[in-house]
């Protein structure tokens, strides 16, 4: 049997266990161990009650622990529950120092250490082993375990629409001990052996091809006697060694499209569950995924580095994709291809994912601080790839690429930002990494580390980089000095040592401003100031081009300069040169940076800015005039005005679509009175119709729409589309539009309660279930029922369906309902902390804030809960920081533009 005994005795150990972690051990771990014990006791027992692991255990552990491998059955049945055994080999060095496997699982059926049935301490999401002996070991744990909810771990999902089950794993960043013990750290890499008992007409699908396929197999191991006869036993072959969080397994009776047969002799596969059917048509998928691939084997000079490329297409996935060895997983919704501009984000996803089955896969960051080797490379290369393999499909990449980079000047610019690589003291910060500087600003400054060394050093660096750690682990150091060699070797005057420490350890960004003197129609002086914020002052080194504009927005001359880390840098090119009436920095986007503009170049701009022949100068104006209201230097109805006059005028699709999504946030945000919010919604979603009745297909636009109605007769008239037959005027609906028309508008409506459970009835995806949810939700009458509903039903339901009830409970429309659940939202969060998991606490702090009410008061709220909260929830920390410091913003910004 086991027993549970004190995590203190593994956490106060005995004298002679510290005096074992004095000792001289063969490979240098105590050398590590004894600087790191004091603080690994601490950190384990500070983060006792929480599921995560700290980069001072990892890195004792990674040091004595080596030689893994992973015998894992697994029996997945219908239902809510499934069984495992899993037998881990190892190598140990020192048995004295505490070692642990990470398990968060339902029930401990039995536990053999080296053949011995052994008693075991078990803390949250650990195991501590004991018995152990210097070098080889195994650890054999047969558990039970409920399937996940909330789309991490082993998660399970029934079709609304024919009641099938379907399995499959998220394990990215911490996720893997949840479905079976492991050493769950990216660079204790391991070999996996599966094999999976399940219904006999299921489809399993792993990182690795199938090896053998059992039907009605004879049982001979007791996990296996669970479950029906009708059953099928596949066993996989065995991986390379890889990251615990790179495994996959996805079950289920799954539609499936292989392409083994093809020019590259590497198997591909598609699969979607079978209420996908109609929407299965995967040709342009697969189209993405030839010619990708070529691009990147030719790049890296390295082949596809595993055995098989499989693509899942699944329901309640928390992220887009991840890039499992062998076996990816997306969002369902990227079958759908409804515009050029989707195709182009959704190709981008796909090509990021496969980037990194060589930045990530192949070469894994030792530690989560690296994660910027993982994201940011796969970001920038999935661009780079779209705009040379796949251009002829859609050849404004580079635009898609611009418009990411906001999110990441505005995350930059606040107190919660960190660098591109950033200490991460435990997984829980890790989670919360995945954002707009790990993805976007790290990106953008690959795409400027490229542009200074140009594409053939850029590609060598990598190439050597690659070829020197596949299939081990890097770190910061080891990428850099890849690249500053190539750089060397070319003689290159750049020390990618010190940039790095510039761009890549350090926070913020910088403005650039031109600023020119002029005599006798010619320039006599050009310099441009570089500042750094209040938070983060460091001035970095900017290589980018400059161009003059004439007074008729026709380009006078486009030059390349180099910013120095300063001030101000002059630049002695461009005296002499005609007069410009318009300046503008960074044209190109080469750089990571905030354009200002001189006080003529912004009149001309104003007036002017159709003019601009270059789509992405028009684009790079619009994001940088956005940048300009944010930090005080352009009142928002200036810039709302800009936005209006260039939407009337611009042609180009994505920029339309990006002037409503800017125009859209500066008008919730920062528009003060109502009256003037309203306005400008309405001025642009009559503007929006306008274009689409000429161009009724101009999907972005039409996504975009629904966000800007606010009138009555407006809101009538979106419902009227819904209501009408195909033959009569007006916008002819998708199912998915008109449930974002009713979503938003009928629980102001009276009257549209039938026309909602209509659609319920004639629509069982999970989108129209999800749909449905979010409207009864917003029903006024319901709000008390709702809110009593996510506190005692919220942490059972599935973490999508959950979602979708919180953000209909807090629909923007019903601030006077709503006002009454303000104070009960601040005051149940401190308890909820205590009773519930963190992922219920993190989808209840975001999905129920308060924006409607006061900034003032938000931030005063704020600041009270951040004092009752745990400093290990991390996570939740960041989350009400970041809050708190976008209403400061918003504060700034009114009053800016109130005195202006």
């Amino acid at each position: 049997m086991l027993s549970r005994i004190s995590a203190s005795d593994w956490l106060n150990p005995s004298p002679n266990v510290k005096k074992a972690l004095g000792l001289l051990l063969i490979g240098g771990v105590t050398a590590y161990a004894i600087y790191s014990y004091k603080n690994w006791r601490a950190s384990s027992q500070k983060n006792e009650a929480i599921d995560c692991l700290t980069s001072s255990d990892a890195a004792i552990r990674s040091q004595n622990i080596s030689n893994v491998e992973y015998y894992l059955k697994l029996n997945t049945q219908k239902g809510t529950s499934y069984w495992g055994c899993c037998t881990i080999i190892f190598k140990i060095i020192n048995p004295q120092i505490p070692t642990f496997l990470d398990f968060e699982g339902d029930e401990i059926l039995s536990i053999l250490i080296n053949g011995q049935e052994c008693n075991a301490c078990r803390t949250v999401g650990k195991i501590y082993l004991k018995n152990l002996q210097v070098g080889v070991n195994s650890v054999e744990i047969r558990y039970k375990n409920k399937y996940s909810k909330d789309g991490n771990g082993l998660h399970r999902y029934v079709d609304t629409i024919d009641g099938e089950e379907y399995l499959n794993t998220q394990f990215e960043p911490f996720y893997a001990h949840r479905m079976f013990p492991c050493f769950d750290q990216p660079d204790i890499k391991a070999i996996l052996i599966l094999s999976v008992k399940c219904p006999a007409y299921w489809k399993v699908i792993s990182n690795e091809p199938i090896r053998k396929i059992e039907n009605s197999p004879a049982v001979n191991d007791s996990i296996y006697l669970y479950g029906n006869d009708d059953c099928q036993l596949i066993t996989f072959s065995s991986t390379d060694r890889i990251s615990t969080y790179l495994y996959a397994l996805c079950a289920g009776p799954f539609l499936e499209f292989r392409k083994d047969d093809n020019e590259l002799n590497i198997p591909i596969g598609f699969y979607c569950k079978k209420s996908l059917e109609n929407q299965f048509n995967v040709d342009v998928h697969l189209n993405w995924t030839i010619r990708s691939f070529k691009f990147y084997q030719e790049f890296f000079g390295i082949l596809y580095p595993f055995k098989k490329y499989d693509q899942m297409f699944l329901s309640e996935m928390n992220y887009g994709a991840m890039e499992n060895v062998g076996c990816v997983t997306y969002r369902e919704h990227y079958l759908n291809l409804l515009s050029s501009i989707k195709k182009c984000k959704v190709g981008n996803v796909f090509l990021h994912e496969m980037a990194h089955m060589w930045f990530g896969n192949l070469v894994t960051m030792k530690w989560w601080d690296d994660l910027w080797l993982n994201e940011s490379f796969a970001t920038f290369m999935s661009h780079l790839n779209y705009s040379q393999s796949l251009n002829d499909e859609f050849s404004d990449v580079w635009l898609v690429f611009l418009r990411r980079k906001r999110s990441a000047y505005e995350l930059d610019s606040i107190s919660t930002s960190h660098s591109i690589w950033t200490p991460v003291e435990n997984t829980l910060e890790t989670t919360t990494n995945f954002d707009a500087i790990s993805y976007n600003k790290g990106s953008s400054v690959l795409k400027q580390l490229h542009y200074v060394l140009g594409p053939e050093i850029f590609q060598k660096g990598v190439r050597a980089y690659l070829n020197s750690f596949k299939y081990q682990n890097a770190k910061f150091d080891d990428l850099i000095n890849a690249l500053n060699f190539e750089a060397k070797q070319n003689n290159l005057k750049i020390d990618l040592k010190e940039w790095a420490q510039r761009w890549v350890k350090t926070i913020g960004v910088n403005s650039l401003t031109p600023e020119l003197e002029i005599e006798d129609g010619k320039i006599r002086e050009f310099k441009v100031k570089q500042l750094g914020s209040t938070l983060y002052p460091t001035l970095r080194d900017h290589k980018i081009l400059v161009e003059l504009f004439d007074d008729n927005m026709e380009s006078i001359c486009k030059e390349e300069i180099f910013i120095e880390p300063h001030y101000n840098t002059f630049f002695g090119k461009m005296i002499g040169k005609a007069a410009p009436s318009c300046v503008v920095l960074n044209v190109e986007d080469y750089g990571y940076c905030k354009v200002r503009f001189d006080k003529i170049s912004l009149e001309n701009i104003k007036l002017k800015l159709d003019k601009i022949g270059n789509k992405m100068t028009r684009m790079l104006i619009l994001s940088n005039l956005y940048e300009m209201v944010r930090d005080c230097l352009m009142p928002v109805n200036q810039f709302l005005e800009v936005c209006e006059n260039q939407f009337v005028k611009e042609e180009v699709e994505i920029i339309e679509s990006y002037i409503l999504e800017i125009a859209h946030d500066a008008i919730t945000n920062w528009v003060e009175k109502q009256s003037e919010k309203v306005k400008f919604y309405t001025f642009f979603f009559h503007e929006i119709l306008k274009k689409l009745s000429e161009k009724p297909n101009l999907r972005e636009l039409r996504y975009k729409l629904f966000r800007f109605i606010q009138k009555k007769d407006d809101i009538v008239l979106a419902v009227s589309w819904i209501k009408s037959s195909s033959d009569e005027p007006g916008l002819k609906l998708t199912i998915d539009e008109s449930w974002a028309v009713l979503k938003a508008y009928s629980s102001i409506l009276k009257g549209e309660k039938t026309l909602i459970e209509e659609f319920k009835e004639n629509d069982k995806t999970s989108t129209g279930v999800l749909a449905y949810s979010y409207c009864l939700a917003a029903y006024p009458e319901n709000k008390e029922a709702t809110w009593n509903k996510i506190l005692f039903e919220g942490p059972e339901m599935s973490a999508h369906h959950r979602r979708a009830i919180m953000t209909g409970f807090m629909i923007k429309y019903q601030k006077k309902i709503l006002q009454f659940y303000t104070n009960r939202y601040f005051k149940t969060i401190t308890s909820i902390i205590k009773t519930h998991d963190l992922q219920f606490v993190l989808d209840f702090c975001e999905h129920l804030f308060p924006s409607f009410e006061p900034e003032g008061f938000l931030i005063s709220e704020i600041r009270k809960i951040l004092k009752k909260i745990p400093q290990s929830f991390y996570p939740i920390i960041r989350f009400f920081n970041e809050k708190k410091n976008k209403l400061e913003i918003s504060q700034r910004v009114k009053s800016f533009s109130r005195n202006s």
